[in-house]
């Protein structure tokens, strides 16, 4: 089982709920889709639909696999890590994987492993941009930088991840305000969901656990929930609901609804900005958005060079 979602969005936190259970076996986010098979991927693509085909003469796998083919290519070491993870319970009747990315990558798992089943943790992109923001400003540089990008990296997430709902047994989304408000109710009706046995005691002492106060003071230690994890300095934060109020300033809160808008009004999250900041927020938007697109443009030709190099 897949835990997804747009990162700081609290996969972490429901990751180290559901491994409080004797029957799961979970590990460190391994990336193996969204780092490592991606990028096989996106040369396979490139041979395959780009102008790799052109130019080398249809040279590389395409010549000899169909895309069914290169997707059981891609299943063996998937299948072998998650393997890996199992190894560290072996009463274990669910691995868990959470890589907040894989969100991005949800369609395509599922083709290589047709019996994955995703948990996709959504949460307000207001309060997800501000822990972005934090993330980046001490240990994150990935992080986004600018409400732009923000916004589109939680609406990636999000419609990539929803591309494999429709099937409950398949896909379960859960919103992580909900998880803060009745964590011990949501946690109980996770463990269900994956047929696991857990009573309300047990989800109760599974919370204590891993209440986020108590994660703070351990993330650079040993007692965090998953073996041989360190979370870096403020890597666990308050978790409030609503916190973005007081942490973005109103242009940023414009932007992010702006980019967010149908998304949001979908799963309930209420919009702040007024019909006369829109258009301000909208010249904003674009402004950072013509900056992305330069930037992602000059990150194309610097692979270009190092492709030729």
């Amino acid at each position: 089982m897949f835990v997804v979602g747009c990162p700081r969005s609290g996969t972490t936190w429901v990751q180290l709920l559901l491994s409080q259970h004797p029957l799961i076996a979970t590990a460190p986010e391994t990336q193996i889709f969204a780092y490592y098979l991606d990028a096989f991927r996106r040369q396979w693509l490139w041979e395959r639909e780009g102008p790799g085909g052109k130019r080398h003469g249809g040279a590389g796998l395409n010549r000899l696999l169909s895309d069914d083919e290169f997707d059981a290519l891609c299943r063996a070491p998937a299948e072998f890590v998650l393997d890996r993870i199992a190894e560290r319970n072996p009463d274990a009747r669910v691995v868990v994987e959470k890589s907040p990315r894989h969100a991005l990558h949800a369609g395509w798992i599922l083709r290589v492993l047709p019996d994955a089943r995703f948990l996709h943790v959504v949460r307000d992109p207001r309060d997800t941009a501000a822990s972005l923001f934090a993330a980046g400003a001490a240990w994150a540089p990935w992080a986004p930088r600018s409400p732009t990008e923000a916004a589109a990296l939680w609406r990636d997430s999000v419609t990539g991840a929803r591309r494999v709902g429709g099937d409950p047994f398949r896909y379960r989304e859960v919103k992580y305000e909900a998880v803060r408000e009745n964590a011990v109710e949501e946690l109980g009706g996770l463990y269900e969901w994956l047929g696991l046995p857990a009573d309300r005691a047990f989800c109760e002492d599974a919370v204590e656990a891993c209440r986020l106060d108590r994660l703070q003071k351990s993330a650079s230690g040993d007692e965090v929930p998953i073996p041989n994890r360190r979370s870096p300095e403020g890597f666990f934060r308050k978790g409030l609901v609503g916190g973005w109020r007081d942490e973005l300033a109103g242009w940023k809160v414009r932007i992010i609804e702006e980019g967010c808008a149908d998304l949001m009004d979908d799963l309930g999250y209420e919009r702040v900005s007024t019909a006369a900041s829109i258009p301000v927020a909208r010249v904003r938007a674009g402004l950072h958005r013509g900056l992305h697109r330069v930037k992602r443009g000059l990150d194309w030709r610097i692979n270009q060079l190092i492709r030729r190099i």
